[in-house]
This record gives structure tokens, C-alpha cells and sequence, in this order.
């Protein structure tokens, strides 16, 4: 699951803190992570979003640790189909570059979807 681009511009967000663990089994729509982002809105210059997963699975693999600033699309975490092959990924270290998810080549890998929610209370002018 890459990092997810949450506007045209974002280049990276902070990773502030994973709600789930390796070997955790997650549905559609169960929240993966908090993010701190910056310059979504001119008034709001700082949000904490809540990413989900519109992906079933299990969680193999937490590529980033609490508190790094990662790079848009650049991978987050590693879900695999079925229990049995999380284990697959137990010394898994991610190459550098795009996540094969972000659209930059054919590399036949599933897209993996998300969903993102501001943290806080309501903004002024945004419904």
C-alpha cells in the first residue's frame, strides 16, 4: 500500500502513528494509520488524516516506522491475500523508488485504494 497523495502537490507526510500491527487481519474501511500533512487548505494549514484501506487482508509488513516523513507513493505497508503467506515478507526490505502501485510503469501489481479522513473538529467553509 503506497503512501497515499492526498493532493496534486503533497510531495510527503509524517507517518505520526500506525493503528495496526504486523499479522493483524484488516477489512475494507478499518483505518491503517494517522498522517500530518500540511498545505491541504489555506485554512488549514496542519491536519492529522486517518487513512483506511479499501483492501481485505493481512498486514504482513509495516515499512515505515512512527514519525518518518515519507515521500508520496512510496510504499507503507505490505497485505497479503491470505495468512499463510504473510510470513513470506518476515525480512521483506522495500527497493528504493515509486511504489509499483503509483501508476509509474506496467508492472501488473494491484492498485491498492484508500480513503482518507481529517482528525479534529469540523473546519469553517469545508462541508
Amino acid at each position: 500500500m503506497p503512501m497515499p497523495k492526498l493532493t496534486p502537490q503533497m510531495e510527503s507526510a509524517v507517518l505520526s502513528k500506525w493503528l495496526i500491527k504486523e499479522g493483524d487481519e484488516v477489512s475494507a474501511g478499518d483505518l491503517v494509520c494517522e498522517l500530518e500533512v500540511e498545505g491541504l487548505n489555506p485554512e488549514l494549514p496542519h491536519a492529522t488524516m486517518l487513512i483506511e484501506t479499501h483492501e481485505a487482508g493481512f498486514v504482513a509488513r509495516l515499512l515505515e516506522a512512527e514519525g518518518s516523513r515519507v515521500a508520496a507513493d512510496r510504499g507503507i505497508l505490505v497485505l497479503c491475500d491470505d495468512e499463510a503467506s504473510k510470513d513470506q515478507f518476515a525480512g521483506y526490505e522495500r527497493k528504493d523508488g515509486p511504489s509499483p502501485n503509483s501508476g509509474s510503469g506496467d508492472s501488473g501489481a494491484r492498485v491498492f485504494c484508500w480513503q482518507a479522513y481529517v482528525k479534529g473538529p469540523p473546519v469553517p467553509g469545508m462541508g
